[in-house]
């Protein structure tokens, strides 16, 4: 009884771990599809602060990190890489169905009229873009990234847990 219990808390904690990476990374993508097209030249400091959001950087976190430990650590290898793979495929599900709804949005020409705000600050800005995106081909540039990085942690995963 107590093993079987000690055995279901590692898979507890993945799926928690699972939704909180899905839910950060949509968030991410969102922001960063939001505010692509915002230069420093408009907003000073926009790009600094979407470099530290960046989803690539969450999904290469989330997925890189315990593929790099399943190859250290050998005797927890397959949990860390079926960790991987999920991310991997959340990560490219995620990431392609980003890209079809703003490529749905794009070309339904969905508008938004709110005036753009007075006292221009990254504050203002962010608030504006979140809430009245103006979506770009660079706003693609994520999900595009995001399910091609999924697709190399998915291999990575695999090859991680037959051994390779």
């Amino acid at each position: 009884m107590r093993e079987q219990a000690r055995e279901q808390k590692p898979s507890q904690i993945a799926t928690v771990l699972t939704i909180v990476f899905a839910i950060a990374f949509l968030a991410e993508l969102y922001l960063f599809a939001a505010t692509a097209s915002i230069y420093d030249s408009y907003q000073p400091g926009i790009s600094a602060f979407r470099i530290r959001l960046h989803p690539l950087v969450l999904l290469l976190f989330s997925g890189g990190a315990p593929l790099i430990a399943a190859l250290v650590w050998r005797t927890r290898r397959a949990p860390l890489a079926r960790f991987s793979e999920r991310i991997g495929l959340l990560g490219g599900v995620i990431s392609l169905v980003a890209l079809l709804v703003l490529l749905g949005l794009e070309t339904a020409g969905v508008r938004c009229d709110d005036p753009l705000p007075l006292v221009r600050e990254l504050r203002t800005t962010l608030e504006h873009s979140l809430r009245c995106p103006t979506f770009s081909g660079r706003s693609a540039a994520a999900p595009v990234y995001g399910a091609l990085l999924s697709a190399l942690v998915l291999v990575g995963s695999r090859i991680v847990r037959r051994g390779g």
